[in-house]
C-alpha cells in the first residue's frame, strides 16, 4: 500500500468519535448509582416527567414485612471504618495516607473533624504542602464532603466536585461563611447587597444561589435528622440448610408507571419535545429493570462462587475479577463495574461492599494463583516474627517473594494498611 494511502487511511480512523446520545448517557448514570441516590433520583424524574407518575406499592418488599427497614437500619457499617477502607483504595503516598487517616480519626458524628486541619498538621509535624495533598484525596471521599472543617468548607469541596472552577460560587461561598450561620432563605436586602459585592446582576446571583441550594450541607446527618444512607446493603446473602439464599431488595425504590394515555393524546401534536420526554420515560423503566437483573445475576453467580465464604469465613474468600462476572453473565465490563459501583451485601458477618470479592489474583512463582488473604496472612506473619520491627514494605516484599509471592514494595504497602499495620518506621516509635 504507498505511504500516502496509509497516512490517509491513519488520519480517517483516528478522526472517528463516539458521542452517546442523552438518554443513554442517563441510562449508563443510573446503573452505577447506590439505591439512596437512584430514589432521589427517581423521585426528580416524577417531579419533572408528566409521563411518569407516582403510585403506590401494593406488595410487600422483598424482606419480610414489618421488620426490613429496622433491619437495614441496624446494619449500617460505621463512618470512619467506611472511610478508611476508601483512603487505602485510593493509592496515596505514605505520608499523605498517615494525615488523612488521622484527619478522618477526628470526624465527628456530623462528618466534619473536631479540630481545625492546621492544628492537626501541627500536631503531628506535617505540612501545609502535606495537607494540601491530602485535602484533595479527602474531597473524594463519600458522601462528598466529610472530612471538612465546618459546613461551607464542605459546600465548597462539593462545588469543586461537581460544578468544577466556577470562581464566582467559589467567592459567593467565601463570602456567605463569613456573614452566615446556614443556608436560610435570602433576604432581598442581602440578594442585592452581595449582587454589589460580586459586581454581579440578579438573575446571575438567583442561578448561583440555586447551585448552592442543590449542595447538601449535612453530608452525614442530614438536616432532617436522617442519617445519609451510604452503606445502605441492596443484596442479601442468607446460609439456610447449608443453601445460601440471594435477595436483592428494591424496597426503597419510588414505585411509578408510564403514562401511555398521555402519549396517544399528545401524539399528534407537532412538538416534538413530548417524544424525547416519552423515550426518556420508557428508559427509565428499561434501565431499572436492566439493573436489577443484572445485579440478581451477579448475585447468583457470587453465591455459588463464593459458597466458602458464607458457610466458613472470610478467610476462604475467593478471588474473582469483572472479566470472571461478565464473562458468566453475558454483560460488558464496564456494565459489570457500574452495577458493582457502591453497592452492599449484607451477610451472617457483616455488611461489605460488592466489590469486596473482586480481590487481586497473587500470582506466584509456580505459575499458580493465590488470593488476597493468602497474601494478608503471610504479612501479618512477617511482621508478628519482625520483633525489632524494622523491616520494611521492600524487605517485607523481598522474603515473600523467596516464599513464592510475585510482589513489589508498593502491593504490600497497599495490604499492610488493609490489615491495619503501620510502617516500620511508626512500628519503631
Amino acid at each position: 500500500m504507498p505511504k500516502a494511502q496509509l497516512k490517509q487511511n491513519v488520519s480517517l480512523k483516528t478522526g472517528v468519535r463516539q458521542k452517546l446520545h442523552g438518554t443513554l448517557t442517563h441510562a449508563v448514570q443510573l446503573l452505577s448509582l447506590p439505591q439512596h441516590e437512584l430514589r432521589e433520583e427517581v423521585l426528580r424524574v416524577i417531579a419533572e416527567n408528566p409521563f411518569v407518575e407516582e403510585i403506590s406499592s401494593g406488595e410487600a418488599p422483598p424482606l419480610s414485612t414489618g421488620e426490613g427497614k429496622d433491619f437495614i437500619a441496624r446494619a449500617h457499617i460505621g463512618l470512619q471504618e467506611n472511610l478508611l477502607l476508601q483512603l487505602v483504595d485510593m493509592g496515596m503516598p505514605e505520608r499523605i495516607y498517615d494525615l488523612a487517616r488521622i484527619i478522618v480519626s477526628t470526624i465527628d458524628n456530623d462528618g466534619f473533624t473536631s479540630f481545625p486541619h492546621r492544628t492537626i498538621i501541627g500536631d503531628y509535624n506535617f505540612t501545609s504542602r502535606d495537607l494540601r495533598a491530602c485535602i484533595e484525596y479527602l474531597k473524594q471521599l463519600e458522601p462528598c464532603g466529610v472530612g471538612a472543617e465546618n459546613v461551607w468548607q464542605s459546600l465548597r469541596w462539593q462545588a469543586e466536585v461537581r460544578y468544577g472552577k466556577d470562581e464566582l460560587l467559589f467567592d459567593l461561598i467565601d463570602i456567605l461563611s463569613n456573614a452566615r450561620e446556614g443556608l436560610a432563605r435570602f433576604s432581598q436586602t442581602e440578594k442585592k447587597s452581595l449582587c454589589e459585592i460580586l459586581e454581579i446582576d440578579l438573575e446571575t446571583l438567583e442561578t448561583k444561589i440555586r447551585m448552592l441550594a442543590s449542595l447538601d450541607p449535612h453530608p452525614v446527618n442530614r438536616t432532617d435528622g436522617t442519617a445519609a444512607e451510604w452503606a445502605l446493603p441492596e443484596v442479601f446473602f442468607e446460609v439456610k440448610e447449608k443453601q445460601v439464599y440471594v435477595k436483592v431488595s428494591d424496597q426503597y425504590l419510588p414505585r411509578f408507571r408510564v403514562n401511555h394515555k398521555l402519549y396517544e393524546q399528545l401524539k399528534g401534536t407537532k412538538n416534538s419535545e413530548w417524544q424525547t420526554t416519552y423515550q426518556t420515560a420508557k428508559s427509565l423503566v428499561e434501565t431499572l429493570q436492566f439493573r436489577a437483573d443484572t445485579l440478581a445475576q451477579v448475585a447468583r453467580i457470587i453465591a455459588v462462587r463464593q459458597y466458602d465464604f458464607f458457610t466458613k469465613g472470610s478467610t476462604h474468600i475467593k478471588t474473582m475479577s469483572l472479566s470472571d462476572l461478565a464473562r458468566e453473565t453475558g454483560r460488558h465490563v464496564s456494565t459489570i463495574s457500574r452495577i458493582l459501583n457502591r453497592k452492599y451485601f449484607h451477610c451472617s458477618w457483616g455488611i461489605f461492599p460488592l466489590r469486596l470479592f473482586l480481590m487481586r489474583r497473587i500470582k506466584s512463582s509456580d505459575g499458580t494463583e493465590r488470593s488476597a488473604e493468602d497474601l494478608k496472612t503471610a504479612i501479618l506473619t512477617l511482621l508478628a516474627q519482625d520483633k525489632d520491627r524494622k523491616q520494611s514494605d521492600r524487605v517485607i516484599a523481598e522474603i515473600l517473594q523467596s516464599q513464592g509471592f510475585e510482589v513489589k514494595r508498593r502491593t504490600v504497602n497497599k495490604y499492610r494498611r488493609l490489615i491495619h499495620q503501620e510502617s516500620s518506621r511508626k512500628r519503631q516509635k
